[in-house]
């Protein structure tokens, strides 16, 4: 099913109206382009960009949360006003800034988030010891 959404936000990201109309109009303020948003988590879920920083450092974190801070303010209002970086009519690579832009913000927050998590169990923890014998 993730790879069938991702396929389909793919289609949508590249076609985004399909020949008809678009499912939220771009130019609403603040919920424009949360369509692309979706369809940008869909493609990024699949190829495995929304997981965050392994080994998050004060320094990665500072960067990635700028970015993200960037990639949402655009999402939110897209060229503050003046000039899109891509205008949405062009053929195919129309959404690719929204993409990135969600792309950002969601390895952002996951990024945080992460950080904010404590952390795993040792791997080499969670193996079963076979050396020791159940017979007595």
């Amino acid at each position: 099913m993730k790879y069938i959404l991702g396929i389909l936000g793919f289609l949508y990201l590249v076609l985004p109206t399909g020949g008809l109309v678009e499912f939220i109009p771009d130019y609403i303020p603040v919920v424009g382009h949360i369509d692309e948003f979706l369809a940008s988590y869909a493609v990024a879920a699949v190829i495995g960009a929304t997981k965050g920083i392994h080994h998050p450092t004060a320094i990665k974190l500072i960067i990635v949360g700028i970015l993200g801070v960037f990639g949402f303010l655009y999402l939110v209002y897209p060229s503050a006003g003046i000039v899109e970086f891509l205008p949405d009519a062009i053929p195919f690579a129309g959404n690719f800034d929204e993409f990135v832009a969600s792309s950002l913000a969601i390895f952002a927050a996951n990024s945080v988030r992460r950080r904010s998590l404590p952390p795993a169990e040792d791997d080499a923890d969670l193996y079963y010891d076979n050396t020791t014998s159940i017979r007595q």
